[in-house]
């Protein structure tokens, strides 16, 4: 296949003339380069925007199935793009054919500033700078890029009868325990204060011990007889 900016010449040693698959015999071309004006999705946008548009000229044009088309971005720059059929095709072929290979614009050239998918019985090209001559058919007015919308926050998961219960039940629990908490760390501290007063009551009690000097022994006591009897 050989192809320019206005025409292209297909040969092949098969009859291709019989196929019906659009994406089958296709060439695709991306330009080397990404974007620089951000974001990349408003630039994406615009480019279905005007290849969609631009396609529909050769399909309602049954004399030359061609077209061209530009359009405005950013205020700065216009893009440019072209649609072309083969004329010896009906209407409805060539917008399936247009249809079908322009489908792929966002799997090969997303955010790239140039491309084009060129088949047997149809194609398309978009740039940055003009690459047909003359005025473009079709026009369009400047695109504005409209943000799509945060997704929405997650719902709330909906509070069942079986919930409300389950909550009653904590509540109830909660309020029986509570209290018997409370009585049993006052009856401790009850216990605890007594076992100290009773601590503290028998430390006070004075203590009185017999000393070992108010006992005489035995054997102060004992006598010897022979004294005794001198004595008598």
């Amino acid at each position: 296949m050989v192809f320019y900016d206005l025409c292209q010449l297909c040969f092949s040693n098969r009859n291709f003339f019989l196929d019906d698959d659009y994406i089958g015999n296709t060439y695709i071309i991306r330009g080397s380069q990404l974007v620089s004006t951000p974001p990349a999705e408003a630039f994406d946008a615009a480019v279905r925007l005007l290849v969609n548009a631009t396609a529909n000229c050769p399909a309602e044009n049954s004399s030359r199935r061609f077209g061209t088309g530009e359009e405005d971005f950013d205020n700065k720059s216009r893009i440019y793009a072209l649609a072309q059929c083969t004329p010896d095709k009906t209407a409805d072929v060539c917008r399936t054919c247009l249809t079908t290979i322009a489908y792929q614009l966002p799997t090969y050239f997303g955010g790239f500033n140039g491309g084009g998918i060129f088949g047997a019985w149809c194609s398309f090209r978009y740039e940055l700078d003009p690459f047909f001559s003359g005025r473009p058919l079709l026009q369009l007015p400047a695109f504005v890029w409209t943000p799509p919308p945060p997704p929405p926050a997650p719902a709330l998961p909906a509070i069942t009868s079986q919930d409300k219960s389950r909550n009653k039940t904590g509540m109830v629990l909660l309020a029986i325990l509570i209290p018997s908490t409370i009585a049993a760390m006052l009856a401790i501290s009850v216990i605890c204060l007594w076992i100290r007063r009773r601590r503290s009551a028998a430390q006070s009690v004075r203590l009185y011990t017999t000393s070992s000097d108010g006992i005489q022994g035995a054997d102060e006591l004992l006598l010897d007889l022979s004294v005794l009897r001198v004595a008598t």
